[in-house]
Formats: structure tokens, sequence, C-alpha cells
């Protein structure tokens, strides 16, 4: 690619990356904001690689948009590190957990890891109540992996934009901390780039101007109130009334490339249930309904945030009825489906599965205590003759059918945390917040999700300095 192509600071980072492949430095974090060409450079430092190298993404929607984009090999960091070697086990609380090893590392010894959205990689220990990879610590079994030592030249490379969300339960990016890397691996030579030119193009697009002009504030630390500008055609301030009607139409159009954001889990149910009805979609789960899955299921092999499409519904429900010892009884929904996915690939996939109706139509975006108890009183009093086995009881769990039930909920609108790592060309976002306005997170949210965008944003309800000011 002709070298006018790039940017200033882009052609400083490839000059940048040839000095950091030959000195003694293993470990490169480049940030950038919206617009500064991440992507676009990473297609360009793939091109010129003349060693072995790895290009990995937190999710299956990132690793996906890498390859639309040209790095055509790119993998989730979930299937670079664990195999789908399992062992299940029964922990000291009564739980059956079911753990995914390591992987061995066979890269050559001088190999370059490229890790895109960085910003999502966390440290904090992570483990639902019956999955466990690894050590539960993705950051930390990621560098354990790559095993950078004496007796190799292999490099990591972080890239990411830490103006986005951090991980959840964190209140910053790890992965592109440059003093957190330094004290949790002190054998690394860390060094850092920032890419601080917008690409001439993308520079006068309203998501991208707005974007950035939020980011500006979020390194100034200045809350006192959010500066939207709307005359961009593409940044466009939507009246209520219009929300659900603009909404149908670009899915009509083109499912794949809308969805709509917000922020609290009860103005996602709110969107969801209007524009199925738009859609003219029955009350309950149908055939093309948009899904998206809530929770990693490894008997059906989809993971938390996938989004899939319904291709067959059964009628008949089947309830089970489960007494708690300390609540009232919980009646259990299931339902069989049909559903068509896309795989880190690109390529769809169908799979069959055992549905759980009691979180699809509820507000909660997932199981209640009670709810989840029910699941596992169930399973037991199905095998009450195993009570006192253990290793039988975990073995038939890993794939007993109502345990492993696939929790979804509908996905055409979503929360701003699961759409991290996604872009569609149509992004509708609700500004609206239970937390305070005037605050980072708030406006990391708002980043975040008008970084979502690739064509249109359509803002609703976006905040007004008088809004900022009546919160003082």
């Amino acid at each position: 690619m002709p070298e006018l192509l790039l940017t200033s600071s882009q052609s400083k980072l490839i000059n940048e990356l040839s000095h950091f492949s030959l000195a003694g430095k293993n470990l490169l974090i480049i940030t950038g904001s919206a617009g500064t060409g991440k992507t676009f450079l990473l297609t360009q430092i793939i091109k010129r690689m003349t060693k072995s190298y790895r290009v990995c993404s937190p999710t299956g929607r990132s690793a996906q948009i890498l390859r639309e984009k040209g790095v055509k090999d790119a993998v989730t960091i979930h299937s670079m590190l664990y195999s789908y070697d399992r062992s299940t086990e029964v922990d000291d609380s009564d739980n059956i957990i079911t753990y995914f090893k390591m992987k061995g590392n066979n890269d050559p010894e001088d190999t370059f890891y490229f890790i895109d959205e960085a910003s999502m990689i966390s440290n904090e220990y992570s483990s639902n109540d019956s999955l466990r990879f690894g050590s539960g610590y993705l950051l930390k079994d990621l560098l354990e992996f790559i095993d950078i030592n004496v007796s190799n030249n292999r490099k990591i490379v972080f890239i990411g934009d830490n103006a986005q969300l951090p991980p959840v339960n964190s209140n910053f990016s790890p992965a592109l901390s440059i003093e957190y890397l330094s004290l949790l691996q002190p054998q690394f030579f860390v060094s850092n780039f920032q890419l601080n030119e917008i690409v001439r193009q993308v520079g006068e697009s309203g998501i991208v101007l707005n974007a950035n002009s939020i980011r500006d504030q979020i390194v100034e630390k200045s809350f006192d109130f959010m500066k939207l500008e709307f005359n961009h055609p593409e940044f466009i301030d939507l009246p209520p009334e219009e929300i659900i009607y603009q909404f149908v139409n670009h899915f009509t159009e083109d499912p794949q490339n809308v969805v709509m954001l917000a922020h609290m889990n009860s103005s996602i149910k709110l969107y969801n249930d209007a524009i199925r009805e738009r859609l003219g979609l029955p009350q309950h789960l149908s055939e093309n309904d948009r899904i998206i899955v809530v929770r990693n299921n490894m008997m059906y092999g989809v993971f938390n945030g996938q989004m899939g499409e319904i291709k067959y519904v059964s009628e008949n429900v089947e309830k089970r009825r489960v007494t708690l010892k300390r609540s009232a009884p919980v009646v259990l929904k299931f339902r069989n489906v049909a559903i068509e996915f896309t795989n880190e690939t690109g390529k769809p996939f169908q799979i069959e599965a055992l549905v759980l109706e009691n979180l699809i139509y509820s507000g909660n975006p997932q199981l209640n205590t009670n709810e989840y108890s029910a699941l596992w009183r169930d399973f037991r009093n199905r095998y009450r003759d195993l009570t006192n086995k253990p290793k039988e009881l975990a073995e038939l769990a890993v794939n007993d059918p109502y345990l492993n039930a696939l929790q979804i909920k509908f996905g055409y609108a979503i929360t701003v945390h699961k759409s991290q790592g996604g872009e569609w060309k149509n992004v509708f976002f609700d500004f609206k917040s239970n937390i305070n306005h005037k605050t980072e997170n708030y406006f990391r949210i708002c980043y975040t999700a008008i970084t979502r965008a690739r064509e249109n944003l359509y803002a609703i309800s976006a905040p007004s300095q008088n809004d900022f000011e009546m919160l003082t």
C-alpha cells in the first residue's frame, strides 16, 4: 500500500514497529480514538510482516469485523487459548463446574501477537456458576500462553481505545496500562504509541467529530455538560415518535446492519417489545426473531453476546414446577427451537436447542436467584439416586438439556456493554441512563455507543446543556 495513504502518525507507527521488532522491548500498546484508522493500520502492518504472527480479539463479533476488513485469519482470544478438552468436577459448595484447559503453544519463538479491542480484556476473576476457562483470569492466561521469556523473541501488540468502557467490574483497561502490565510482568519492556490524527475523510463525519469531542472531555475530566453537534447528516437527533418507525424501516431493509443501544435494561425490554410489535411478531418467541445469547453454553457451542436468528419454534412449552426450601415454587418453561448463528470465520451454522423461556420475556438481564436455584434443584431431583456419587452426577450435568438450556434475550435492542467489539451501519442510541450524567462512566458509555456506528447514529433523548445544568 503506498505510503501516501497513511497519516503522519500511522507512518511513524510503521517505523516504530520496525524498531520494536529488532529492539529489546517485547510489548507495545497502540491506542487511538475513533477515526484514527487502527484496523486499517493493522491490515497494513500484517501485509508487511515477514515473521510468524497471530491476530485475535475478545469476541466473535469483533474477530469477524477484523476478517471483513481484511484480517482473514483473526480469531477470538478464547479459541486461541483454550482447549475443548474439558473436565467436570463438584466444588466445595456442591456446584458442578466444567473446566476448560489451556492449550499448549507451539508457535515459533519469534511470533508476533496482535490483540485487537484490548480495552475489553479483563484481569478480574471471571467464572459463572458452571464454566471456568483456564485460571479464570483472561489477561493472565493470555500472557502465560504467549510466554515471553529470555529464551524467545515473541512480541505482543495490544491495540485499543482507552476511552471506551473498561471490562465489567474494572475501572480501567489493564491491557492498555503500561503501569499495570509492568507490575504484572516485571520482565516486560513495555512501550506505547498513540495514534492522534483522524483520517481526513473520516474526520468529516459527525459521528467521529462527536465521539472525539466526548473523548476529549474524558481525557480532560470535564463532565459539566456533553458537547454534541447535530449539524451533520449522519448524526441525527431523532424525535420520540419516529424511533420505532425508523428502526423498523432500517431493519426491514438490512437486518444485519442496525441495532438499538441503551444503558438501562428497562429500556432494552421496552424497545424490544415495541420493535417486535411493529414487526407484527406475536408476543412469544417466533421464527425470524433476532436473539442474543446472554450466557456461555458449551453444550451448544455458543457464547455470551453472540447474536442469532430464530428459524424454528416448537408450539409446545414444557413446564417444570420446582419446589424450593425458602421461597415460593418456581415454574421453569422450556421450548425447542432452531437458531442460526455465524461462527468466528463468518460461516453460518444452525443449532437445535432447548431454550429457557423465563428469561426471554423478563426485564432482567439474567436469571434471578430463585430461577437459577430451581434449575439445579430440578436436575438433582431427577437424579436423586446419584446424590452421593458426585463424579457420575457431574458427568450427567455436562449434557443435561434442561440444566444447559440456552439462555437468550430478544436482540433488536441490546445494552452498550453487549455491543462492545461490534459495529453496525445504523445505530440507534438512547442517551437516557439511571447514573449521574456528569460522570466519567456516563461519558464512556456514550462514547462507546456512538463509536459502534459506521454510517448513521440516531440519537434518542440526547442531553442538552440545560439537562446538565439541572443536575448542578
